[in-house]
């Protein structure tokens, strides 16, 4: 093992076991991190060498992986992702999601370059990550709590509204197998239900909080000159502008949704207030959104970002932005992942249009597409499990399991995770025929789990 530092590296690798409370600091194998280079490569690696192939989720031998590539926090373009692995409770296989805004750099300002969670609390806790100080607190008073809540109440308590904070919901928490980690209020680890897996561990936040140490690097010259061509790079494509203006809302172009309400120009009109971005970021896809007429008047949040909305306006009909933008907040307060859920929703439209499902299964629902309310009833019901909610808890390939019939012929996702768009529409700028066809999340052996 080596453990010079070439630069993009803290050096320093922390594991917790939540069941027994052991904290460890050891050194990174920067050999081995450069083989396996970045927060997902040696995130791979340690799951694959740390969990039994035949674990369960839910079990407290599942593992939770954070890492932190050597590129954030070092003024790279965009240089701020942080990535969160595990074994996924929703497809049964590899699980991996990735947020940015700022929390990289503060992991990385605390001194770490990944950190190893395994086992389970005996009560909640949260775990509080300071000076590369580790401390596991009690945290039975925010279990029940929405993110948001979770965000204030720990950043409250530990006096300092720059704490950065990681957190589950109810969703999280009622083990909802698409449950997503928020990360702070409008950023998250959404896909794969990573969130049921701190569920499972009784985790309901990790708080972090760096100093202002930077980041080594190998050659300051050579990487300043690399990074200024990258920007410059990035400027001049063609698709820039667009994203400036729209963020990733230019990819609802007008051919792709057929209604005007659901436009890029609708949203950048009628709801957007402010561009936003991650850390370094020269292309800023997301927005401050505010909600200005109709019954949802006054919503406001940092949002505004295509996924739910082609979710949303896809899978279940929903032709209204203001009432995407309302279901994203619930998303965010729950601890959701958007596409997942709408994606499952939308299925269980699809089936009740069809005759596989009917209110006997849903508990009295009629629920067809376009009712915009009943998504939100249904929303409420998941995130609690509550009747019909608790089947669609399950997501929709197990849920098509548990109902039964045709169901399984109308699932639109790949190796047991939802997909909000058909990949044979050829979206322009995303290679969506490709990325899911090769995809690593999910369980190739076994695609309906």
């Amino acid at each position: 093992m080596t453990n010079k530092i070439k630069g993009g590296y803290k050096g320093r690798i922390l594991r917790i076991n939540l069941s027994t409370s052991e904290i460890e600091n050891f050194p990174l194998d920067v050999d081995l991190a450069e083989k396996y280079i970045g927060g997902i490569g040696l995130n791979t690696y340690y799951l694959y060498h740390e969990l039994n192939p035949h674990t369960e989720p839910l079990s407290p031998d599942n593992v939770l992986i954070l890492g932190i590539g050597p590129l954030v926090g070092t003024g790279a373009p965009g240089s701020d992702r942080v990535e969160l692995t595990g074994k996924s409770p929703l497809t049964n296989g590899f699980g991996s999601a990735n947020a940015g805004v700022f929390l990289g750099i503060e992991f990385k300002q605390v001194g770490f370059d990944h950190i190893i969670l395994k086992g389970k609390a005996p009560k909640p806790v949260y775990v509080w990550i300071h000076e590369q100080c580790v401390e596991i607190i009690e945290a039975t008073h925010l279990w029940g709590k929405t993110t948001w809540e979770t965000v204030s109440i720990i950043r409250h308590e530990l006096r300092d509204e720059k704490v950065h904070v990681i957190s589950i919901g109810p969703a999280g928490e009622k083990l909802v197998r698409f449950a997503n980690v928020q990360n702070g209020f409008y950023s998250g680890f959404s896909r794969g239900g990573l969130g049921a897996i701190m569920g499972s561990k009784n985790l309901k936040a990790i708080a972090v909080r760096g100093t202002s140490k930077k980041v080594p690097i190998a050659n300051v010259e050579k990487f300043t000159r690399a990074t200024q061509e990258a920007f410059s790079r990035i400027k001049k494509d063609p698709f820039y502008s667009a994203t400036v203006k729209y963020g990733s809302m230019a990819f609802a172009a007008g051919e792709l949704v057929p209604n005007d309400k659901i436009s890029a120009e609708y949203f950048y009109e009628n709801l957007k207030e402010k561009t936003l971005g991650c850390y370094n970021c020269p292309m800023p896809c997301a927005h401050w959104v505010k909600i200005k007429k109709g019954p949802y008047k006054g919503t406001q949040l940092r949002g505004g970002e295509v996924a739910p909305l082609f979710a949303f306006s896809r899978a279940c009909q929903i032709m209204d932005q203001e009432m995407v933008i309302k279901y994203s907040e619930l998303c965010l307060k729950y601890g959701l992942d958007m596409i997942s859920t709408a994606v499952t929703i939308g299925w269980a439209m699809d089936c009740y249009e069809r005759g596989l499902i009917d209110k006997k299964d849903t508990g009295g629902f009629e629920i067809k597409k376009g009712d915009g309310e009943i998504v939100l009833d249904l929303i409420n019901m998941i995130v609690s499990r509550e009747g019909f909610g608790d089947i669609l808890a399950e997501g929709s390939f197990r849920a098509s399991e548990l109902i039964g019939k045709e169901t399984k012929e109308y699932l639109m996702g790949v190796k047991g995770m939802e997909i909000y768009s058909d990949p044979r529409l050829g979206l322009p700028g995303w290679a969506w025929c490709f990325s899911q066809a090769v995809s690593a999340r999910g369980d190739p052996a076994k695609p309906h789990p």
